[in-house]
């Protein structure tokens, strides 16, 4: 008799545990199995995690069957799946499902056709001589089925143009031919246009040798590659895999947007002649069940897609690309909300294979892992591939521009550089630096930001209480009635959209082409690769939008970037509002310059004072980091500390809140007793969006050391496990738990 430790298949948080089942037949670990559960013995699922771990007891249940038609889990995804429960605080059901098999959630079947192959070439031959000659249709399929000996049923009715079944039942009857089911899979739609070989320039070919030494000799093989826009890396990456695919590896390469999971592709089908696998979230549900197959049948060997793709059924990896690694979309908004770079470095290491994080602009955590704690092997590409020089970066004060009378979101300084680069037929694109809560506060007069004196982020205000407060503490001050640094000006919202700048531009530039990419216009599948095609080929041309056009884009024709307000992210009240600013301008800018005209990136800010737009201006990623890593250093901030969120919602504001105020005093007894109060239990405070959906959001947030985090998570976990119907105070009350936020909205 044989146990089985089992994770049920089930929402609930109150079972988010362990289950032992028993049985005479022998499963294997990650085999999905029906089993009975509760005092009703309903039927439910599971996955077998551990085998001949516990004991039999007189309660201990009989597993029922196997589920069939479905895919067991290897035990390497199993050991991932556990560590994103552990560092995650997720449910077991949430972090299995995450590598369980498409079809087990949508119900599909897979795709088949009939494939026949000859057996008995004797038999066959004697049935010819003996089949009547004015039997045209059969003979002509006799003879196919002696000459090609394996076919498929389409491929042969398609080339004799009749229909096989009458013929392909008695063949079988005789022994003649047996049939099978081959699983069928739709090519992806790109057009290959192969280009000639491009060879690698010197300093590329060092890195790439450089990362292939890695590979071949060194136990740590996770690698920080920083090179500036248009520097060559996917160039390198290429070749990488190249190398790794004559080896018999495989691999994985993760794009932050969906727009440019479609640009990758297309550069990559030019160069492999392998079906390659696409894994993204906009694909049907029919489609990412095929592209699930095409993996876990090693028809493909390279997967390209978001960050989910890192879960696909991928055996043999040689190597995980992150493409733009510094990029928020790599943190998981739901839960579980996990790092993807923190699990892809252990898939990595499961399969000693290469992690290669690549980015023009690494977070400041990356590159303090990288150049401090050699964490990652540092190249560094700091020319563009073509020697055209980085754009050059103008600044334009808004607060004069107010005061000589101009108040439309473009500075007579932008105006005119669009107009002359229009006339030349070149490209340009208009950015709006905005993220979900875009209205900050800013004088009017001098540029002044009013911030926390306890967490250096910016204030928000509360209309209800007239006061401006911080998200992260809970500090609060009355609101001013004038700038208490200059005395003169009063502070204003500061806040537009991609609508009104596309009103304005069309105004400006009757003629020009103009072009609107945000959630709105990017609703239906395929408009976001329509809109940035269309862009691409088109001459005097605008595009206007927000965060999804500043990343990895390669437009030849752009010759001219306008980031319409960057206070909207510098000011943002975030600790990595800076770190994220700097980024996405950096990254936007980098999309001018890139053909035959030289770039030119215009600025308009109100806080031309601020030492951000100096790093910027210059390109000084060096100087930007160790300004932010001393900021970072005195307010223990990541990476010298770590902040957890965590968020209580329900659609009733009352229980949202009690709940809230029972978490953090459960929290706040265990750390008093268990951790000698090491971690820092901020008061119950309302998110800074405080109703999403209907469900009113009070937040909780803790400061722990790179110490005790570890701790802290097991803490948390237990409080919302195993205390749950002590500490939420009904069923209804939802929870999610998010360390090292990207944001605090």
């Amino acid at each position: 008799m044989n146990t089985y430790d089992l994770s049920l298949i089930q929402q609930s948080k109150y079972i988010d545990m362990l289950f032992t089942y028993k049985s005479d037949n022998d499963y294997n670990i990650g085999d999905i199995v029906i089993v009975p559960f509760g005092i009703g013995n309903k039927v439910i699922e599971g996955i077998i995690i551990y085998k001949n771990k516990s004991e039999v007891t007189n309660k201990t249940k009989e597993i029922i069957s196997a589920l069939e038609h479905t895919y067991s889990l290897t035990q390497k995804q199993i050991d991932t799946a556990i560590f994103i429960r552990d560092n995650y605080m997720c449910s077991y059901y949430e972090a299995f499902k995450l590598f369980t098999s498409p079809s087990k959630y949508t119900k599909l079947s897979e795709h088949y056709t009939i494939n026949i192959t000859l057996n008995d070439k004797e038999k066959l031959q004697e049935l010819i001589k003996n089949t009547r000659k004015n039997a045209k249709n059969k003979l002509s399929f006799l003879n196919a089925i002696a000459q090609y000996e394996n076919i498929t049923k389409p491929v042969l009715e398609e080339m004799l143009d009749i229909k096989t079944n009458s013929y392909i039942n008695e063949l079988e009857q005789l022994n003649i031919i047996t049939t099978s089911k081959l699983t069928v899979f739709s090519k992806n739609k790109f057009t290959k246009n192969k280009k000639p070989d491009i060879k690698l320039n010197d300093k590329q070919a060092t890195i790439f040798n450089g990362i292939k030494n890695i590979y071949d000799t060194d136990e740590n093989k996770s690698v920080l590659l920083h090179g500036i826009t248009g520097s060559g890396k996917t160039q390198v990456y290429i070749e990488i895999i190249k190398y790794l695919l004559s080896k018999q590896k495989t691999a994985i390469i993760l794009v932050p947007e969906i727009s440019l999971t479609m640009q990758t592709i297309s550069r990559f089908s030019n160069e492999f002649d392998e079906d390659i696998a696409i894994i993204h979230s906009n694909l049907t549900k029919r489609e990412k069940f095929e592209q699930w197959l095409k993996i876990k049948n090693k028809i493909s060997k390279i997967v390209i897609g978001a960050r989910s793709a890192l879960f696909s059924p991928l055996e043999d990896i040689g190597v995980i690309i992150i493409d733009e690694c510094h990029d928020e979309a790599y943190k998981s908004e739901q839960s579980p909300k996990y790092d993807t770079i923190e699990v892809a470095n252990k898939i990595a290491k499961q399969n000693d294979a290469l992690l290669i994080l690549a980015t023009a602009t690494p977070s400041i955590t990356q590159y303090y892992e990288a150049s401090k704690l050699k964490k990652y092997h540092l190249f560094k590409l700091l020319n563009r591939a073509n020697n055209k020089p980085l754009p050059q970066v103008v600044i334009v004060n808004m607060l004069e521009e107010l005061k000589n009378g101009n108040n439309s979101d473009l500075s007579k300084t932008l105006q005119l550089e669009m107009k002359r680069e229009l006339a030349k037929g070149n490209s340009i694109i208009l950015f709006l630096n905005k993220r979900g809560y875009s209205n900050q506060l800013t004088c009017d007069n001098c540029g002044y930001v009013p911030k926390c004196e306890n967490c250096d982020i910016s204030l928000t205000y509360h209309k209800t209480t007239h006061s401006y407060k911080c998200h992260y503490c809970g500090y609060e001050v009355s609101a001013f009635s004038s700038c208490p640094k200059c005395n003169e000006g009063h502070f204003m919202m500061l806040g537009t959209g991609t609508q009104k700048i596309e009103n304005q531009v069309k105004h400006l530039f009757p003629s020009a082409n103009i072009f609107r990419m945000d959630k709105d216009t990017s609703k239906e599948k395929g408009m976001s690769e329509k809109i940035l095609t269309d862009f691409r080929n088109t001459s005097q041309s605008v595009l206007i939008g927000t965060q999804m056009i500043g990343k990895g884009h390669d437009f030849p024709k752009v010759s001219l970037v306008g980031v319409i307000n960057a206070d909207q992210g510098i000011n943002s009240p975030d600790y990595k509002a800076l770190e994220r600013s700097y980024n996405i301008i950096e990254q936007v800018g980098g999309r001018a310059g890139r053909g035959s005209d030289d770039g030119t990136v215009i600025i308009q800010t109100f806080s031309h004072s601020n030492s951000l737009l100096f790093f910027l201006k210059n390109h000084n990623y060096d100087a930007f980091y160790q300004d932010e890593l001393e900021k970072r250093q005195i307010f223990r901030y990541e990476p010298f500390g770590n902040l957890i969120r965590i968020t209580v919602s329900s659609i009733d504001e009352k229980t949202a809140f009690s709940s809230a105020i029972k978490v953090k005093e459960a929290l706040t007894f265990y750390n008093n007793t268990k951790l000698s109060s090491k971690l820092k239990i901020y008061d119950v405070s309302p998110c800074l969006i405080t109703r999403i959906e209907q469900k009113y959001r009070y937040q909780i947030v803790l400061r722990s050391d790179n110490e005790t985090l570890s701790t802290a998570k097991k803490m948390i976990n237990y409080t919302l496990t195993a205390k749950r119907k002590i500490v939420l105070s009904s069923d209804k009350v939802s929870v999610s738990i998010d360390v090292n936020p990207d944001n605090m909205l």
